[in-house]
């Protein structure tokens, strides 16, 4: 928490509920990131080269920080 610039009024990720907002956007974020993840293995598999690696290499921790959000909101949906 005292890394981030802006900190919620709870003062903990742990009690701040994920908006509707954010929690469609983080889902839809890991939903591309996982098929352009596809999409680079493909292209990978034929020669690529070093630019799909790279792509795998971001889109795969892009889809694991949106993932790890939309799985937060999906538990307190769950719980509310």
């Amino acid at each position: 928490m005292r890394a981030m610039a802006s900190r919620p009024q709870s003062g903990s990720l742990r009690v701040t509920w994920v908006t509707p907002a954010t929690y469609l956007l983080s889902v839809s974020a890991a939903a591309g990131a996982i098929v352009m993840v596809a999409v680079c293995a493909v292209a990978l598999a034929g020669g690529g080269g070093w630019a799909p690696l790279a792509g795998i290499v971001v889109c795969a921790a892009l889809a694991a920080g949106s993932s790890a959000v939309g799985l937060v909101g999906l538990a307190q949906r769950r719980r509310h």
